[in-house]
């Protein structure tokens, strides 16, 4: 009965089956019976695993059975009560496997019975346990979000509040904290920017929550490739950057404050473990602004943005970069500074300042010390020397910088950087 039952949910898929057919009556019956169909059984010491992984043996008569039906409720002369009743049924199955099925494809109702859609959503999200089946209604949330905002957003703050630290948590969390993100940059949604903004109040508890938003961000920092940009645009470019610095700030200072007290005698391995937590954080953010500037490329692959797209991303993110600059964690150092070195002719004094003061934060975590931060380093300073001799010769600072940045890498013993050292006379050349 297993394979029938799947080759019936096979066929409920087919665009305008009609249940006055003879083959949708026989699917339609086949699939209402196989719904309490005893298989699968519920196995409670599997629904860690399935949180974490989703999925499960096929073919299952009860979980084809709830495919099916979800597919055949698109269909609105299929669509009636018995067949609402039984998804409803299946819906609370006692085998989250089954539950996930209804999940994943509740949104199939929005069209034909969006009050059932919408009923079904409040009192799951209040008596759903299973992760992976939050996150299935998550995910219906957020197809329901652009139409709906602020319905959409209540649910979601609500199911979000509900999910703990189990297997699997992070996946409804992710999907939840994408729905809060999206409707703030795209829509200056408050309800989303106030969620938001309660995640960044108590960065410790919400590193993982804050680093997926960090991500979502990474498309929108350079938004808008019309010259001069729309108002619309601008708009969703500034947002994103303002969430992007506000959280980078916040996890900047959380580091500091960390640090501070780590020689002091109340520094536990907890505060050790929460440090790491809040570098990794760190170093996201950095990872996450040198993908965004489309300074990476892959192979002979093309800038992914255009000149005037670098040209705001850098003015509008320079003090995020400065704040970023400021914590030494090595690889996130390297990022920074790759991307610095494209933005040069921007700006070439701030850009020399910044990863002058890369370097000089990048000293605690021994970045001086990578041989591709060595060679890095003095290419920049090849190209300042060959592109950018005034500034040296004019500007003291620069010059302060220049050596205080050499003499990092002269200390660690490259021969490179030695040599370099030795032709600083050429700038008054």
């Amino acid at each position: 009965m297993a394979l029938l039952t799947a080759a019936c949910a096979a066929a409920a898929k087919i665009e305008n089956l009609s249940c006055e057919t003879h083959l949708g009556r026989f699917v339609r019956s086949l699939l209402l019976e196989m719904s309490q169909h005893p298989e699968p059984e519920h196995d409670p010491a599997y629904d860690a695993s399935f949180d974490e992984h989703p999925g499960w043996s096929s073919p299952l008569p009860r979980i084809e059975a709830a495919e099916g039906l979800m597919a055949l409720a698109r269909q609105r002369p299929c669509c009636d009560a018995e067949v609402l009743d039984a998804i409803e049924r299946l819906g609370s199955d006692p085998a989250p496997q089954v539950r996930f099925q209804v999940a994943i494809r509740l949104a199939y109702l929005y069209q034909t019975a969006p009050d059932r859609l919408w009923k079904y959503l409040e009192e799951r999200i209040e008596a759903e346990t299973s992760n992976a089946v939050l996150n299935g209604l998550a995910q219906c949330l957020q197809q329901l979000a652009g139409p709906h905002s602020d319905r959409a957003v209540e649910l979601s703050a609500r199911l979000f509040q509900k999910i703990g630290n189990g297997p699997g948590a992070e996946h409804p969390k992710a999907t939840c904290i994408h729905i809060f993100v999206g409707l703030y940059i795209w829509r200056d949604h408050h309800a989303s920017k106030e969620l938001l903004d309660n995640l960044v109040r108590d960065v410790r508890a919400n590193q993982r929550e804050l680093s997926v938003a960090l991500s979502n961000l990474r498309a929108t920092l350079t938004h808008g490739t019309t010259e001069p940009p729309t108002t619309e645009d601008s708009g969703i470019r500034g947002r994103s950057v303002e969430l992007f610095h506000t959280i980078s700030g916040v996890v900047c200072e959380e580091f500091d404050n960390l640090i501070a007290r780590s020689d002091s005698p109340e520094w536990s391995e907890s505060d050790a473990e929460t440090l790491k937590g809040i570098a990794r954080l760190v170093d996201h953010a950095d990872s996450e602004l040198f993908f965004a500037s489309g300074v990476f490329r892959n192979g002979g692959q093309q800038p992914t943005v255009s000149r005037p797209q670098w040209e705001r991303f850098y003015r509008e993110l320079s003090s995020t970069i400065d704040r970023l600059s400021a914590v030494g964690i090595p690889s996130g150092v390297h990022h920074l500074i790759e991307m610095l070195e494209a933005f040069i002719p921007i700006d070439p004094r701030q850009v020399f300042l910044q990863v002058s003061t890369l370097v000089k934060s990048g000293r605690s975590g021994r970045y001086q010390y990578e041989s591709m931060a060595a060679e890095h380093i003095v290419r920049i300073v090849e190209r300042y020397l060959a592109e950018y001799r005034p500034l040296l010769q004019e500007d003291a600072e620069c010059r302060i910088a220049l050596r205080k940045t050499l003499d990092a890498f002269v200390e660690a013993g490259w021969p490179a950087a030695q040599q370099l050292s030795y032709r600083l006379d050429e700038i008054f050349r």
